[in-house]
């Protein structure tokens, strides 16, 4: 088992092993000995298909344990599913020195953090990553929130977990376009931080190890924490990929690993290809969508790069679909949302 220790405004444990769902409550009962509850906050896909198996899990670990379910989607993460919570929370006499488990992706996630960091000012709280981009992004850093009327994430804190457990087996349930949508946060870190996890992907294509891969990314997620907890991704080159809505594209040239539109951001790969940056730029300039800034690693040529380019806006399926009838002429490039 792999165990990164990230060191906060709270110190906790990442731990990282195909099989640990089923020795959740052991891990976390380690991290929580006087609990006596833990509630379970997963979406009605994810508590279908994984919901029993951690209760279980946490009973055979002495807890007490009840389930919050909610429908799937971004839909949910809103003022009435957090209430809800809170008020499922209080109903079912959770104290602070209880346990909120969420199971699930980023929705859930940042659904659940949210309310943990809010009831009673502050219970435990414990993430059990079930995407991809929850396992090697939205679960380590403490950002939690909802979505109000005006925005995604317009209201929030920054509220570390007592424990990560990531169990890679989870993410075998995934939807393909779901998963492979992840592959581009992993990509981003290849790109910004790790030329040796880039050439892996590069390599492997979506059959890199996936163990290894979610190890490193939570490494060096761990290190930008350290290094400015509460303002992590928002200076310099990192702010470049964290804005906006997700959309995802395919890039049929690196591997069949899929691009990330994070609503303002584009990832591209091109290969031997140099003028593809410059149509794809024309394409979105002439939809209304300016190309702020091109950002490539400088240990790869020109030829053969990950770009990021920054859009002035975020980019709909409608436009996108546009855009790629535009561009479709590229055999080296095709849009798949």
């Amino acid at each position: 088992m792999t165990r990164i220790r990230v060191t906060a405004s709270r110190s906790y444990d990442v731990l990282i092993q195909p099989g640990l769902l089923d020795r959740a409550g052991e891990e976390l009962r380690a991290v929580l000995p006087g609990a006596r509850t833990a509630a379970v906050a997963a979406d009605e896909t994810v508590s279908a298909l994984y919901g029993a198996r951690l209760a279980a899990s946490l009973e055979a670990a002495g807890f007490r344990t009840v389930s919050f379910s909610f429908p799937a989607g971004e839909g949910s993460k809103n003022l009435t599913t957090y209430a809800a919570l809170l008020d499922f929370l209080g109903r079912n006499g959770l104290g602070r020195s209880d346990a909120l488990v969420a199971l699930g992706g980023g929705v859930t996630g940042d659904l659940a953090g949210f309310a943990a960091a809010t009831y009673q000012r502050g219970m435990a709280f414990c993430q059990v990553p079930a995407s991809l981009l929850a396992a090697v992004d939205s679960s380590v850093g403490g950002k939690t929130g909802i979505d109000l009327p005006t925005g995604k994430n317009q209201a929030g804190c920054f509220y570390q977990p007592s424990l990560v457990l990531c169990d890679p087996a989870l993410l075998s349930s995934l939807p393909e376009r779901e998963y492979r949508g992840g592959c581009a946060e992993v990509i981003k870190y290849g790109v910004l931080y790790d030329p040796k996890l880039f050439a892996h992907l590069e390599e492997k294509g979506l059959s890199f190890d996936r163990e290894a891969v979610i190890t490193r990314c939570v490494e060096l997620k761990r290190d930008v924490v350290m290094e400015d907890e509460g303002e992590y991704f928002n200076t310099s080159v990192r702010g470049v990929v964290t804005e906006g809505i997700p959309m995802v594209s395919r890039l049929n040239n690196f591997n069949g690993l899929y691009a990330d539109l994070r609503g303002t951001t584009i990832f591209l790969h091109y290969k031997d290809r140099p003028g593809i940056i410059a149509t794809i730029g024309s394409a979105l300039y002439s939809n209304g969508i300016n190309i702020d800034n091109i950002a490539a690693p400088a240990d790869h040529s020109t030829q053969e790069a990950l770009a990021v380019l920054k859009t002035n806006k975020p980019v709909s399926d409608e436009l996108l679909n546009k855009i790629a009838g535009e561009i479709d002429a590229i055999t080296a490039f095709s849009l798949d949302v």
